[in-house]
């Protein structure tokens, strides 16, 4: 399987490493952009793949701004397990 530049396989789906990107996190995400889009999750042993539909906004914007949320929410959740 191949993925292009920022974890996008295709226009409307964003995929992300489990090793950098924990479940808490993703779901907390898909949460806070759900009136922003319909989002689907699924995943395989390696990744959890999101698959956009209905965006508000253009598409390729808001799956940018949700990967922009998801690296946030892990910096914190990992700033605040260090102290």
């Amino acid at each position: 399987m191949t993925f292009l530049q920022n974890g996008l396989k295709n226009m409307n789906e964003l995929v992300l490493c489990k090793e950098i990107y924990n479940m808490h996190c993703v779901f907390s995400a898909i949460n806070a952009y759900s009136k922003l889009a319909d989002m689907a999750v699924s995943e395989n042993e390696m990744y959890w793949v999101i698959n956009f539909k209905n965006c508000k906004f253009d598409s390729a914007v808001t799956i940018h701004e949700f990967e922009n949320y998801i690296i946030a929410l892990s910096f914190m959740e990992l700033k605040n397990a260090c102290g």
